[in-house]
């Protein structure tokens, strides 16, 4: 089941990473926002399901943000230089999820 969501993680740090270099280039048009929440929302099923516990949260912190940048900019102007810096330290901290079962991320 964990190399299931490894594989499916990996899947969505991918669409994960895209959106996030989107929204430093300035680009912060709904359909980006709601690919981040989405891919965001994936990772947090999936973790749920392997009892990732840290990365659940993590996940649903990331999917709570971009919800508040959808919020905050529905006409997809720019997010914050802080905002889109957060976003990058929380993906960062999710792509360390190359874990094996047991472990916690750092």
């Amino acid at each position: 089941m964990f190399d299931l969501f490894r594989a499916e993680a990996e899947s969505q740090c991918a669409s994960l990473t895209g959106g996030l270099l989107e929204l430093e280039r300035g680009n912060a048009a709904p359909a980006v926002l709601e690919s981040l929440m989405r891919a965001a929302h994936t990772v947090k099923g999936a973790a749920r399901m392997v009892g990732l516990t840290v990365l659940e949260r993590l996940a649903h912190a990331i999917e709570d943000l971009v919800l508040a940048a959808l919020a905050a900019a529905p006409d997809g102007a720019p997010l914050p230089p802080d905002a889109v810096a957060l976003l990058f330290r929380a993906f960062d901290r999710l792509e360390q999820f190359h874990l094996g079962p047991g472990e916690t991320l750092p």
